[in-house]
């Protein structure tokens, strides 16, 4: 029932009790989703008008690259975009970027990178959401601002810049975990699978954590994107699944930017390690078998937001390889930390968290001397190199930390799905 003076105020103007409380709302989000659409348009412009200067757009340009070749019925595999880079994905990535094929240069990276904002945004906000930001005009103006700072952290500033693709690939594992798929679920991880196989690791996930339909179903999707590139090329889907999908050195060309691989493989090689390939199979079934572990104790606590964090970081780990524009799972990272932090009452805590922004800032200016070449005292290299594959094994060991203080707590129940 509303007070006297609530009924006094709406026989004065007119207009039931709430109206206008929910009128300024709408106002209040109208003006902050006009922000987030204007952070994608910004940016897309941006790279628009750099479209072609130094690396911009370059491994958009393998993508589309790729799509012509295909469209033109030439060997796929024998495509090699401009400064020696081969086209090095399954056949299905071919397909699925023929649209960008058609659109000019500059065109299709202002179209891909308006998109690619607009996914990381989503991305954010689906994080927001699991860390109960219940109120949305505070989640819609914090989604802007994580996604301002998280554009400028060296992985996500990289990732637009030369038009990668896996901020899409995260969306559409966040997607399938941390949104109402209902009986879909799975569908988008097998997508993202058949795309780049890193995310395979995501259905172990689901296997582990007894989702049993919805790693069929993941399991199912995977193998339609497989049998998609062979009906469109057949010739170059066997290529690639029974030679290239098992060539490393074609993704990593002799001398091609040793620094911006993050992986413990290439961390091992840093390390002039004597065996790397030997000690690289050791640690990676070590690191992953540690990792899904923590994520599937994460999810089975209620923590599913932590546990496709453990899972995504722990895919990144133990690939062959894992460039820099490959660990924008840092932006959630970052964004769930920061809130946590902000919610407790640890200062270590939240210096910790600081001084991981900090460094992930500043690597952005580490990027940019790499990839115009400029020269880098070799500690600042090997530190920006190699911070980020301790960070991860870091953040794997502070969730395990975390679930063993709560051990005795209540599983958390997680926020209902609207």
């Amino acid at each position: 029932m509303a007070t006297a003076s609530e009924s006094d105020v709406a026989m004065a103007t007119g207009t039931r009790p709430g109206i206008g409380r929910r009128s300024a709302l709408t106002r209040g989000a109208g003006a902050w989703i006009a922000v987030l659409l204007a952070i994608p348009l910004g940016l897309a412009v941006l790279l628009f008008t750099h479209y072609g200067q130094g690396v911009s757009g370059i491994d958009l340009g393998v993508y589309r690259g790729g799509a012509g070749t295909l469209l033109d019925g030439k060997p796929l595999y024998e495509f090699v975009y401009g400064p020696g880079l081969p086209f090095t994905y399954p056949p299905i990535a071919a397909v699925l970027f023929v649209p960008l094929a058609w659109l000019p240069g500059a065109l299709a990276l202002g179209t891909w990178t308006f998109l690619s904002v607009l996914a990381l945004e989503v991305v954010v906000w689906l994080t927001l959401r699991h860390l109960d930001v219940t109120d949305p005009v505070l989640r819609l103006r914090w989604t802007a601002i994580f996604a301002v700072i998280g554009l400028s952290l060296d992985a996500t500033l990289f990732n637009t810049w030369i038009g990668q693709i896996n901020i899409f690939l995260m969306l559409l594992i966040f997607l399938d975990l941390l949104a109402p798929t209902g009986r879909f679920r799975g569908v988008a991880i097998g997508i993202a699978a058949g795309l780049k196989l890193t995310p395979l690791i995501f259905i172990g996930y689901l296997l582990f954590t007894r989702r049993f339909h919805a790693a069929a179903t993941a399991t199912a999707a995977f193998a339609a994107t497989v049998l998609i590139g062979f009906a469109v090329t057949p010739k170059d889907a066997a290529s690639y699944w029974k030679k290239y999908v098992f060539d490393v050195k074609r993704i990593t060309l002799d001398g091609q930017a040793p620094f911006l691989d993050s992986s413990i493989n290439r961390l091992l090689a840093r390390l002039h390690s004597p065996h790397p390939s030997v000690v690289y199979l050791v640690l990676a079934v070590v690191v992953g078998v540690q990792g899904l572990t923590v994520a599937v104790w994460a999810s089975r606590r209620g923590y599913e937001l932590t546990g496709v964090m453990a899972c995504g970081i722990t895919g990144l780990l133990v690939s062959p390889v894992s460039w820099t524009f490959h660990w924008v799972w840092f932006v959630p990272l970052l964004v769930m930390l920061t809130v946590r932090a902000s919610r407790g009452n640890r200062t270590g805590e939240k210096i910790g968290v600081a001084l991981m922004w900090l460094v992930c800032l500043t690597s952005a200016w580490w990027v940019v001397k790499q990839i115009r070449d400029d020269p880098i005292p070799a500690p600042i290299n090997h530190f920006y190199a190699n911070w980020l594959t301790f960070a991860g094994i870091g953040a794997l060991i502070g969730f395990a930390l975390h679930l063993r203080r709560t051990a005795e707590l209540p599983a958390r129940v997680p926020e209902p799905l609207p």
